[in-house]
């Protein structure tokens, strides 16, 4: 047995000198090895931003030869690596290597390291699919962003966030983002990406139709057109074309499609979205051929929605409406299908966990609730809930202040609705709806209000979970919803909906202008009806009501209308 009085270093003493010198020896060639493994990959990271094809070559040459030891090390390797990988395009989902650097930078390294690993570990799960997983990253990210000294790295964070956002619909939140590059960018002198922040800014604003901040933010890019790259010169084109055809500047569109086609290389126009602007401009031949060179430079076109929309609009304006029609249906197919799997991710992001609370984007689900509280359904919903709190109000004696003043404000919203229940059944006595559609639509909706005032009368909870599913399946059919709410509005206000009419608006715009009407703006319209590129639609009916550039908001517009007539 060890005597207790011998320490470990007394024991190391007992060996024989030979057994120290090759302990020694061993020591010294694997504290050599880590020190030139870590010195190898320093020198490749001076180099990996400006030569990223080189540094990946590097760095596999380095894995190939086994020369990386340490856990330093190979936390830096695999940060590097994946560095690499997101600089020349590949998009990697598997996290195995970049969480061996995220699992070493959580305790050690600088302030820059830990941004970018937590970072490319966004990225991958990005290229996965799984946005949730990539935002919770990217916030970890930020919470080091103070302390970080390379702008660059903090700016392509910031961008990367905005991009996100814009995925889920929250352009506010996105151009709040973008600004924050920009600024990053500014400071660090890198023009290219600057602008790649302002062309981020230039979509929010032009979701937004603020058309002449989209104005201002493409000028600061065109200040510095000479040092930009040919994607962010092609963007600048795309957003500025948008601009000018909802401002109904077609001239100028027309200049700028030739300018456009001067100075970007045929491999590199957008050649489908090009069609779309050709086509406005009445140019169906060119739309035609555009549509054809968008074919040949891309073989997965029958899976893009978007060929299909374009193609249905030209053959329209050629008068092939069977071909047209065709055409539609596949491009709803394809789009529902799309939209489906956008939304099915429930993207619902973590942020209250960390140093840095950021308000990001609430559940899909909460939106349209958000939105429906504005329609017909609020009211239905607070007597709902009205009735509910009454009935656990009147069964607590205690506090029967409290039950008689909810009492009070149930009596009050029951009126309110009995009146708004009455008004439209006389409007529909005096003026009865010619057509048997329209009658269906309009008693099944005083009816179902009906259930809600016998429920409370009769106190009866079956009566009124009947009435709240209905409301539910209502809510849930989109479309539905959207015709009964048009229906509504003719009986109500019959002269606004021939008011719409006779500017020739078809039956969805007048849905959509009835979206309008009640209070809505136009990101929540466009995220109600799970339309990306609603800001189009809302041009062509800006267009039908004789709106120019500088006339007011179309919102505004129809609440002024409805107000009149």
């Amino acid at each position: 047995m060890m005597h207790p009085d011998i320490s470990v270093f007394g024991c190391f003493c007992l060996l024989p000198m030979k057994n120290i010198l090759t302990v020694c020896l061993l020591f010294i060639m694997v504290s050599c090895a880590r020190e030139q493994s870590l010195s190898e990959l320093i020198g490749i990271e001076s180099y990996i931003s400006e030569r990223p094809e080189e540094a990946l070559a590097a760095l596999d040459s380095l894995s190939s030869s086994g020369d990386i030891s340490g856990r330093e090390a190979n936390a830096k390797f695999a940060l590097l690596y994946s560095i690499a990988l997101d600089k020349n395009g590949i998009d990697s989902a598997d996290d195995s290597l970049i969480n061996v650097a995220v699992n070493w930078y959580r305790r050690h390294g600088s302030a820059d390291e830990k941004l970018k690993a937590y970072y490319c570990q966004g990225r991958v799960y990005q290229n996965g699919g799984d946005n949730e997983a990539a935002m919770e990253s990217f916030v970890l990210a930020q919470s080091y962003s103070g302390n970080a000294k390379n702008n660059i790295d903090v700016g392509i964070l910031y961008l990367s966030m905005a991009y996100l956002y814009m995925d889920v619909f929250d352009y506010e939140k996105a151009l709040e983002y973008s600004k924050k590059a920009e600024i990053c960018f500014q400071d660090s002198g890198d023009t290219d990406r600057r602008a790649s922040a302002l062309l981020s800014s230039a979509i929010c604003y032009f979701v937004d139709e603020r058309y002449d901040d989209v104005a201002t933010t493409l000028n600061a890019v065109r200040s510095v057109w000479d040092s930009l790259n040919t994607e962010n010169k092609n963007s600048y084109y795309l957003i500025n074309f948008g601009q000018l055809k909802d401002s109904k500047r077609f001239y100028e569109l027309s200049e700028e499609i030739e300018k456009y086609i001067q100075e970007i290389s045929p491999d590199d126009i957008d050649w489908l979205c090009l069609s779309e602007y050709w086509l406005t401009l009445g140019e169906t031949s060119k739309a035609a051929s555009a549509i054809e060179r968008y074919k040949e430079s891309d073989t997965s076109y029958k899976s893009n929605p978007v060929y299909y929309i374009q193609t249905s609009n030209l053959y329209d304006s050629l008068g092939f409406s069977d071909k047209a029609l065709t055409a539609y249906k596949k491009y709803s197919e394809l789009s529902d299908s799309l939209d489906l799997a956008n939304f099915s991710q429930d993207t619902k992001f973590i942020e209250d966990k960390y140093e840095k609370s950021l308000q990001i984007v609430k559940a899909r689900n909460s939106r349209i609730m958000i939105i429906i509280l504005i329609s017909l359904i609020v009211t239905f919903l607070l007597a709902y809930i009205i009735h509910q709190m009454f009935l656990i109000i009147r069964k607590r004696e205690s506090e029967k202040k409290i039950m008689e003043q909810q009492i009070e404000l149930y009596r009050k919203n029951y009126e309110d609705l009995k009146t708004e229940r009455d008004t439209l059944a006389k409007t529909i006595e005096r003026n009865p709806p010619a057509d048997r559609q329209s009658r269906t639509v309009l008693n099944d909706r005083l009816q179902l209000l009906d259930k809600f005032f016998t429920a409370a009368i009769l106190d009866s909870y079956e009566i009124d979970k009947k009435a709240s599913k209905e409301i539910e399946q209502l809510v849930a059919d989109r479309d539905k919803f959207l015709y009964t709410t048009r229906m509504t509005f003719a009986a109500a206000h019959p002269g606004f909906i021939s008011f719409l009419e006779s500017k020739g608006l078809s039956e969805w715009e007048i849905e959509y202008c009835c979206l309008y009407a009640i209070g809505l703006k136009g990101k929540d319209i466009g995220f109600c009806l799970n339309k990306k590129r609603h800001y189009n639609d809302s041009s062509e009916i800006r267009s039908k009501l004789g709106l120019g550039e500088h006339d007011t908001n179309l919102g505004n517009f129809l609440k002024k209308q409805l107000a009149e007539l």
